[in-house]
This record gives C-alpha cells, structure tokens and sequence, in this order.
C-alpha cells in the first residue's frame, strides 16, 4: 500500500500551476514547503515528467539571462527552453551570460 500523499497527475498539474506554493498547499492540503519542494524536484523526483527542469534560481543559469535568449526563444534555435523550461541553461554547453 501507497503512502503517497499525492499521484502522478497533481504533481504535473502542481509543477504546471501558475498558483503561488500557498494557495497550492491550501488546495492540496500540504504545507506550501510541500510544494516547493515538488517544484523544484526535491521529492516525487520519479513522476516528475522526463527531461523536467525546475525553474532556475537567482543564482541559477537560465536561458533568460544568456546572451543569446531573445526574448522568448533561443537564438541558436535550441528548442530545449521552450519544451523543458528555462533551467536547461544548467545543461547547455553553449551558455554565456552578457557582459
């Protein structure tokens, strides 16, 4: 028997939300901690989708701050942003901040 609080479908409907980690914890009843750590991949890491990257901290490589993301796409035509989110930046050989 599961002692999982929750299944593969709400962790991809909580990683798809655009609700805070509050309003999430209220809805699922969990602690917004509960979802952060969903969020960024720390817990229930083995139904997250295949090739999920969190999103990128503050300190984080991401695509937004490259040199060559143009707005809302790579301008060496990398699709991996757009399908697996920002934080592929942490993968990408080609990554170079401005300045």
């Amino acid at each position: 028997m599961s002692t999982r609080k929750f299944s593969a479908e709400q962790v991809a409907a909580i990683i798809a939300s655009t609700e805070t980690h509050r309003a999430l914890g209220k809805l699922y009843g969990c602690s917004r901690e509960t979802i952060r750590q969903i969020r960024v991949g720390k817990i229930y890491r083995d139904v997250l989708p295949e090739g999920y990257y969190p999103p990128p901290g503050p300190g984080d490589p991401s695509c937004e701050r490259c040199q060559e993301w143009r707005g809302e796409a790579c301008s060496l035509g990398f699709p991996d942003p757009i399908e697996e989110g920002l934080g592929f930046a942490r993968d990408c050989s080609l990554y170079a901040v401005e300045g």
